[in-house]
């Protein structure tokens, strides 16, 4: 694993050799989004059932439409993380109602577990857990993303 801190370093990862690499940006980081999303191939817009973390994902909406504008080759979608199915926001963000945006969002869904926490406090995996529940949404995610080939 590598911990990657300005936008200048992404160059590096193209020297790689691996099948896939992960790269998680905060939302507001915006000059490390541009750059993650000129090296991607797919990019997965996390959100959270929040006002905050829809509105923050405008501007990476924005970033994939300027990189297909000109030509370049980007999947996108978004997936919804730490949702609870119990509050109405969690619901219409479920359900994809909010999303103007143009871009597709998966169907698998991330809920707002204890495990997650856990797994990255410990530095683990989910799968290094004991929960059923966690392991099976993030096996929904992997084959949502091999049937759309980003996998």
């Amino acid at each position: 694993m590598i911990a990657l801190d300005r936008a200048s370093m992404l160059d590096s990862i193209k020297s790689m050799a691996a099948d896939y690499i992960v790269i998680d940006t905060p939302a507001k980081a915006e000059s490390m989004a541009a750059g993650v999303v000129r090296i991607s191939n797919v990019v997965l817009l996390v959100i959270q059932p929040s006002g905050p973390d829809v509105w923050a994902s405008a501007a990476t909406v924005k970033l994939v439409r300027q990189k297909i504008d000109v030509g370049g080759a980007v999947d996108a979608a978004f997936l919804v993380n730490r949702a609870s199915g119990t509050t109405k926001l969690s619901k219409a963000i479920k359900d994809g109602s909010w999303n103007e945006y143009g871009i597709e969002q998966l169907d698998a869904v991330i809920g707002n577990r204890i495990a997650f926490a856990q797994a990255m406090t410990d530095g683990l995996s989910v799968y290094d857990l004991n929960d059923a529940a966690a392991k099976s949404e993030i096996d929904a995610v992997l084959t949502e993303m091999r049937s759309a080939r980003w996998v």
